[in-house]
């Protein structure tokens, strides 16, 4: 079975993929080490939001696999990856996609979370020579992402905690 992800997912995969190839403020530092914590943490989910109400693929990381499914009417795929595999996805991202531009902006609250925020660039894989803003909210206790705002309206929420493993 093939399986296909659409253009927003791989945007938004592209864009939320950091790595430690890169020289930048103290602010890039930051969102770098919270991206390069998420691939060690025993559970997490990530949402991708195409629109404030059109859900895309979800992705539930275990210490051994990801399960991801393109939307919510697709079955699940179960994905061999373990965090080794996964830091080193993330590390290549970035170093094809460096973080520019990055600002700290006001703390916020999210879901009771108090977060600081981050505002960065970074080339956009889908328009040659272009630039792609975004924004990410960092917990500011335990330094984890808990949502990007990606460009055209997409998003990304991070959970962590214990999710059960899906049925594919």
């Amino acid at each position: 079975m093939r399986f296909r992800l659409p253009r927003a997912a791989l945007l938004a995969c592209a864009l939320a993929s950091p790595a430690t190839a890169f020289a930048g403020p103290s602010e890039c530092d930051a969102i770098v080490k919270a991206m390069l914590a998420v691939p060690d943490q025993p559970g997490v989910r990530q949402v991708i939001m195409l629109s404030p109400t059109q859900a895309g693929p979800t992705s539930i990381l275990h210490k051994d696999a990801m399960y991801i499914r393109e939307h919510e009417a697709k079955a699940w795929m179960k994905v061999p990856l373990d965090a080794a595999k996964r830091r080193a996805m993330a590390e290549a991202g970035l170093k094809a996609l460096p973080l520019n531009d990055c600002q700290s902006a006001d703390g916020e609250t999210l879901g009771g979370v108090a977060v600081n925020v981050y505002a960065f660039k970074q080339r956009n894989p889908l328009k040659p020579g272009g630039m792609a803003s975004s924004r990410i909210l960092i917990g500011a206790s335990d330094g984890l992402p808990r949502r990007m705002d990606l460009p055209d309206g997409m998003a990304m929420s991070f959970e962590y905690g214990d999710f059960p493993a899906p049925t594919p």
